[in-house]
């Protein structure tokens, strides 16, 4: 059996989710009241009927959900036919050193690497929905319109 070349591999796979959790907040009628900020995010505020609130301020954002995938490959090649062939065609390939050592290639490598990283950004909305009573909010007493 004759060994000429070797293959080395190696892969390294990540993944990487951050997924917010919605909340959600329903009833007929719906009273939000705060003495400071009302913040909310990724919420739901579902209303049969009629949706109140007042607060010195008043945040109702979306979230981010991401999902980053990472991967790297490596490949090594490490050829012995190439050069083996080569000093046996012309040994006068041998380099003779200066301290009376002689020294030759053995081997020749090739190293392929190869990385890759995508990242998913999706949004999740927050969502207020009243019915016939619609939605009254006031914030630093001016009210939402």
């Amino acid at each position: 059996m004759e060994l000429d070349t070797l293959h080395l591999y190696r892969r390294l796979r990540r993944q990487n989710q951050k997924n917010a959790v919605n909340s959600t907040l329903s009833g007929n009628n719906i009273t939000l009241n705060a003495n400071n900020n009302i913040n909310a995010a990724g919420v739901n505020i579902q209303a049969d009927n009629s949706i109140s609130g007042t607060a010195k301020d008043i945040n109702i954002q979306n979230v981010n959900n991401t999902d980053t995938h990472y991967s790297k490959h490596k490949k090594v090649k490490v050829s012995l036919a190439d050069v083996l062939g080569t000093i046996a065609k012309n040994p006068l390939l041998l380099k003779k050193e200066s301290d009376g050592k002689v020294s030759f290639t053995l081997a020749t490598a090739t190293i392929d690497k190869e990385a890759e990283r995508s990242t998913k950004t999706t949004v999740q909305l927050s969502n207020i929905d009243a019915g016939a009573g619609g939605i009254s909010l006031t914030a630093n007493d001016k009210p939402f319109k």
